[in-house]
């Protein structure tokens, strides 16, 4: 075997075996990623619990506080004033006032929460589309490149075999065996 098949050869064996590291590496990280970016892309979490009940508390901070001064002021007010007659309607609106602004901190903490699980949820969804994929392009890139190498080997060894050292011997043989016999001693 001549020097370009063998070339040609290892070409394609190396090739193959850059596939399948490729084929191989792709089921090692795909084997820790996978399953973490199906779990994210079927079950975002969003906020955890801790931080959603952080969220609702200071909502409930701001709404209580607000309300405890109005309640405060009302009451400082009808006792100078000595009409306490308004003063349960105050009272009852600022309680009204304080459930409104309880539901509105809920529900945008839940909307953020929804969004975040959203976010993630696209996330793992790319997240998978871009491991794997990469991971297929690289090997089948890889794999494209075997049948050029076999045909450069096929190649090869054709030209070798038409065109080699025993083939040169052979036709110089042949050259002069056909010379021999044109030959006549002593002229024409």
């Amino acid at each position: 075997m001549g020097f370009g098949s063998t070339a040609a050869k290892s070409a394609a064996q190396q090739t193959m075996g850059i596939s399948t590291g490729y084929g191989a590496e792709a089921g090692d990280i795909g084997s820790m990623l996978v399953p973490e970016l199906k779990r994210e892309a079927l079950h975002p979490t969003g906020f955890n619990p801790a931080d959603l009940n952080s969220m609702l508390v200071a909502g409930e901070q701001g709404a209580g506080g607000a309300t405890g001064a109005i309640a405060g002021e009302a009451n400082l007010h009808a006792a100078r004033s000595r009409n306490n007659a308004s003063l349960s309607s105050v009272l009852d609106e600022a309680e009204r006032g304080k459930t409104r602004q309880l539901s509105q901190n809920a529900l945008d903490v839940q909307g953020q929460n929804a969004q975040l699980k959203e976010k993630q949820r696209q996330a793992g969804l790319a997240g998978l589309s871009h491991e794997r994929g990469g991971d297929i392009q690289a090997q089948l890139e890889a794999q494209k490149i075997v049948p050029e190498d076999i045909n450069a080997w096929s190649n090869a060894r054709q030209t070798e075999h038409n065109t080699g050292l025993f083939s040169d011997v052979l036709s110089t043989i042949n050259t002069l065996t056909g010379a021999a016999k044109a030959y006549k001693p002593g002229g024409f």
